[in-house]
Parts: C-alpha cells; structure tokens; sequence
C-alpha cells in the first residue's frame, strides 16, 4: 500500500496572499492608517490657514490702531512729542510679543500633530506585523507546524 500523498504546504507570503482573514484585516488596518493620515494633513491644513487669517487680521488691526494713536496725538498737538513715540514704541513691542506667541502657538500644534502622525505610524507598522504574525500562526495550525 502506498503512503498518503504529502500536504503541500505553501510558504508564508502564498498562505498569507490567499488568507482572507488576514488581507481583510489588513486592507481595515490600511484604511485607519489613512484615514488619520487625511485627518492629519486637514489638521495641519487648518492651523495653517487659522494662522495666515490671524496674521493678516493683526496686521489690519495694527495699520488701524497705529493711525489711531496718530490721529489722537495729532489732536492733542503732540504728534511731533517723544510720547507719540514711546506710544508707538509701546504698541510696536506688544505687537510683535502677540505675533511670537502666535508663532510659538503655531509651531507647537504642528508639531504635536507631527508627533501624533509618527506615534500613530508607528502602531500601523506594529498592527501589521501582529496581523503577519498571527497568519503565520495560523498556517503553523493549519498544516501541523511546529514553531
């Protein structure tokens, strides 16, 4: 009597291309990924463009608060005074401590959702090696693979 014939047993990258359980998993593991990464990049988008409209409303406000101390130093007579100046002084100095804090803002949250991007790339990559893993593990059951 001849031996049974031998189970072709196929090798990891085969078992896994043809596990359904694994390409599904896989294909939901990639769409998440994605999915943070879009929301990310509007993030990113969005702190962006928050940051040009402030900038650019600050810059409005300050052509208008610097005309208004003028006209009202004018209207006391002392537009040609070293208060005029130190007033402007003043404001100039507030003004560009408010656009480093801006800045600095800006800087910050991008930085966190730079941050968030790679500790979230960083579980992607680990999510899928657990789902490889968990093939290979099921290709070891299914054909009797001692590990």
């Amino acid at each position: 009597k001849a031996p049974a014939p031998k189970k072709s047993i196929p090798g990891v990258g085969k078992f896994i291309a043809g596990d359904s359980e694994y390409q599904q998993n896989l294909s939901d593991l990639l769409k998440s990924w994605q999915d943070y990464n879009t929301q990310n990049q509007q993030g990113r988008g969005d702190i962006k463009t928050a940051f040009q409209t402030t900038m650019q409303r600050m810059g409005d406000e300050k052509s208008k608060a610097l005309q208004s101390l003028q006209d009202d130093f004018a209207s006391r007579g002392l537009l040609n005074s070293g208060l005029y100046g130190q007033a402007v002084s003043d404001y100039t100095d507030q003004y560009g401590n408010t656009v480093n804090d801006a800045t600095t803002s800006e800087q910050q949250q991008l930085r966190d959702l730079q941050q968030a991007l790679q500790s979230q790339r960083n579980t992607y990559s680990t999510n899928k090696q657990d789902l490889r893993q968990q093939a290979i593990r099921k290709r070891a059951e299914q054909y009797g693979i001692k590990t």
